[in-house]
């Protein structure tokens, strides 16, 4: 369960298909997340790659990570005890606008039992997934 201490472990024992999970972990670790997190291609592909015209505005693939995992981490320390948020964050297209993206971050076990964090879109569902 997400908790105001966001979870209590971290590993990345999980083995995951990387074509479906990308491990972001380590930038998220230094938001504050204690546990293993993943995002899925879709939202890779679709929301965090920039193209030129984003680039040139200074927005690159780590600005837009650091939206979506900085926008969970703020809402999962209001929202308390649940295994399921659904979020928005304000995406940076360019340097004027804007758009705003729903995403769902679903916690849960590995297979050891460890609590890791799959942010994913709210049409995806974490069975989806290898794990």
């Amino acid at each position: 369960m997400f908790t105001n201490g966001l979870v209590h472990n971290s590993s990345n024992a999980q083995k995951h298909n990387e074509d479906l999970l990308i491990d972001v972990s380590k930038p998220a670790n230094e938001i504050g997340f204690n546990v293993q997190v993943l995002l899925t291609h879709r939202i890779w592909c679709q929301y965090i790659v920039c193209n030129q015209h984003t680039q040139a505005w200074g927005i690159n693939e780590a600005t837009r990570l650091c939206e979506i995992l900085f926008t969970l981490f703020r809402v999962a320390m209001r929202r308390g005890n649940t295994n399921i948020i659904i979020f928005r964050v304000r995406i940076s297209l360019s340097n004027q606008q804007t758009k705003i993206m729903k995403f769902k971050a679903v916690i849960g076990p590995d297979k050891n039992g460890i609590g890791v964090i799959t942010i994913m879109l709210p049409i995806e569902t974490p069975y989806n997934f290898s794990r």
